[in-house]
């Protein structure tokens, strides 16, 4: 197994939320065995999210439509960052 993170800035959690919950029937077909969704402290914006695959061939697929569901979900342009990390 490999847990990919994302850690990014939305411009409204709210939608980016309601985006997100649409995808959920589809993160199967993509690979996700496993999601959390966890918010800043700090700024409610400011979003974590980590998606579980059972290779890391499925997780670097799905790190290539990234940059397409985040747009679609209002990401603040540019502002992601993601790391893959196995579980121990």
């Amino acid at each position: 197994m490999v847990r990919l993170f994302i850690r990014h800035a939305v411009g409204d959690y709210q939608r980016w939320r309601q985006a997100y919950d649409a995808n959920a029937a589809r993160r199967p077909d993509l690979g996700v065995t496993g999601d959390a969704v966890h918010r800043g402290v700090d700024d409610e914006n400011d979003v974590t999210v980590w998606h579980d695959f059972e290779s890391l061939s499925a997780a670097q697929a799905f790190l290539e439509l990234l940059p397409e569901l985040m747009e679609e979900a209002g990401v603040t342009t540019g502002s992601a960052q993601t790391w893959l990390a196995f579980p121990t």
